[in-house]
């Protein structure tokens, strides 16, 4: 008897341990909470902010002794760009100087151009006129909104500062072979070592641009494009036009407005004419605009800006061979209206089969093709 007694006292004796045990535990858990709710910044919840404690630090507190600062570009290459003590110190003064107003209500998906890495504190500022974002590494996040004018013109000292490093990175610091090409010609240049250099002095990036403003734009005739080869890697420059190019590698793909001296230097030292005949499928190139009906009703338009130039390199690119004749039986998919030189030249797509001012050409799935560019399936 005394023995089961001795049993149930050692039982209490352990109920009473592990039920203090239990409140140290849930004391200490209050506790922690109590910290997280006091944390200086707020979370983002359904596009509003909740703050999170009573006391929150400002601004100028974050910025106070940051450091360490590394440059993002939302629009252009992955690669972060490190400020120099002078530059960082310039932008967080800027930053600092800013009259802001702090928001509570704002939409999780508003834009952005640059986002700061201040790595020291571990915080982002994430900046897209007239907002400026703060989060931590948890994704807590304070927004700030500042008069448009002031905040594009920090928008634009960080865009020199970041493109002026963008400059000397792999790509333009440590070029190995460079070659031209007109891909509507099929025509390539290789540039001699010895002019390397000045070849790339004429390549002048100056601002990232959002990939949506310039999805549309497609290369002009001859389409040029720059292949780069660097010890690291292959770039390739696609030049759309006298003002946008796209930069693709490993690591990236962006658009870039760019200073057109390099477009004026390729026309000169690597010109190409188009002379094809007006009876010749090359010769939808020089097409100005173009009417697409869709026998399956699908998809007509008429287009002066894009597909006039995609289409034709579609059809060119689908490898046509001409032929004698073909089966006359087969369905119509497309009748494709070209203005060409103020005359409209027309163009009949069957499932494999082109015919063009007389003559007949086979394309294998040349319809699935030009179904594919218009973006209809």
């Amino acid at each position: 008897m005394k023995k089961v007694s001795t049993i149930w006292l050692f039982i209490v004796f352990l109920m009473i341990v592990s039920g203090g045990i239990t409140y140290r535990l849930i004391l200490n858990k209050q506790i922690l909470n109590k910290n997280i709710t006091n944390l200086p910044l707020e979370t983002s919840i359904a596009g509003k902010t909740v703050s999170k404690g009573s006391k929150e630090i400002e601004l100028k507190e974050i910025l106070d002794g940051a450091n360490n600062i590394f440059v993002e570009s939302y629009n252009g290459s992955d690669d972060m760009i490190e400020l120099n003590k002078e530059d960082g110190e310039e932008i967080i003064d800027i930053l600092r100087n800013l009259e802001l107003e702090k928001i509570r209500d704002y939409r999780d998906d508003e834009q952005y151009d640059y986002i700061l890495h201040v790595k020291n504190n571990n915080m982002k500022i994430k900046i897209g006129s007239p907002y400026i974002f703060i989060e931590d590494m948890s994704g807590n996040r304070l927004a700030f909104q500042g008069e448009a004018q002031y905040i594009e013109e920090l928008e634009t000292r960080i865009e020199a500062i970041y493109m002026g490093k963008y400059q000397e990175s792999d790509l333009f610091a440590n070029p190995e072979s460079i070659t031209v090409i007109a891909d509507d010609e099929g025509y390539r240049w290789d540039v001699g070592q010895e002019d390397v250099e000045a070849f790339m002095n004429q390549i002048s990036l100056t601002t990232p641009i959002n990939e949506g403003e310039a999805a549309f734009a497609l290369a002009e005739y001859p389409d040029y494009r720059i292949q780069i080869k660097t010890s690291q890697q292959t770039y390739n420059i696609h030049l759309m036009n006298k003002e946008i190019l796209t930069v693709d590698s490993q690591n990236q793909f962006a658009y870039y407005q760019y200073d057109r001296k390099l477009w004026d230097f390729i026309l000169k030292k690597y010109p190409v004419q188009l002379k094809a005949a007006s009876t010749d499928l090359k010769s939808l190139l020089r097409a100005k605009r173009i009417t697409i009906d869709d026998h399956k009703d699908m998809y007509d338009l008429e287009d002066d800006q894009y597909y006039h130039r995609a289409i034709a390199r579609t059809i060119l690119r689908g490898k046509p061979k001409e032929i004698v004749d073909m089966e006359q039986q087969l369905p119509l998919v497309f009748i494709l209206t070209f203005e060409i030189g103020g005359k409209n030249k027309v163009v009949y797509i069957y499932n494999d089969y082109i015919v063009f001012e007389g003559r007949y050409y086979y394309a294998q799935r040349i319809d699935e093709a030009i179904r594919s560019t218009v973006g209809v399936y």
